[in-house]
């Protein structure tokens, strides 16, 4: 029996999740929201830090070839209401290779609007249909060439990413004490 449509997803993120915390030596925490409300497969902060960046894992188990080019085309729909165009939202994008068991390089970490803007998005009766689609030959400069990362660097490319985002909070934010203020904080205060 072939792998459903969700076993396959598992894999990629749990691939992407041992990806990503290897390659930051482990400085990038990963888990896993107990619900998949906000469209987000993984959320990712350094230790010990409260800025997070989220991921939606999108991942495909074959290729398209091109014109002797090796192609990653990943379609996807979303309803129109979970749309979310954040800082702090990005798409891992891989090709899963079977044999290997393990994502082959390279590897797309793409900011949501972006995505959002370019994956030839279309809206039918009010669901969003996106088909992600890059090249993976070496030297390629489309589109997605800018995102693209190595397997083995998947983990500081993240971790330049929320650095950024910490970067970007602490500017917007008058005080430390204004934890409360950070996206993905739930603020928590006893009861007198």
């Amino acid at each position: 029996m072939p792998l459903t449509s969700t076993q396959r997803g598992v894999i990629g993120q749990t691939e992407a999740v041992k990806l990503v915390t290897i390659t930051s030596d482990g400085e990038v925490e990963a888990s896993y929201p107990a619900a998949d409300d906000d469209h987000r497969d993984v959320e990712t902060h350094r230790r010990k830090r409260f800025v997070s960046a989220a991921l939606q894992v999108k991942t495909a188990w074959r290729l398209w070839v091109h014109r002797q080019s090796r192609i990653l085309q990943i379609p996807f729909t979303l309803p129109a209401s979970r749309l979310v165009n954040n800082p702090h939202f990005w798409y891992f994008f891989g090709y899963f290779d079977r044999k290997a068991m393990a994502f082959a390089d390279p590897i797309f970490l793409v900011p949501s609007t972006e995505v959002h803007k370019h994956a030839m998005p279309r809206l039918v009766n009010g669901i969003w249909r996106f088909t992600f689609q890059a090249s993976l030959k070496p030297g390629a400069r489309d589109r997605w060439s800018k995102y693209r990362v190595t397997s083995a660097s998947v983990g500081t490319r993240l971790l330049e990413i929320i650095r950024d985002l910490e970067k970007q909070a602490a500017t917007t934010s008058s005080s430390r004490d204004e934890v409360k203020n950070l996206p993905g904080v739930l603020w928590v205060r006893a009861a007198l």
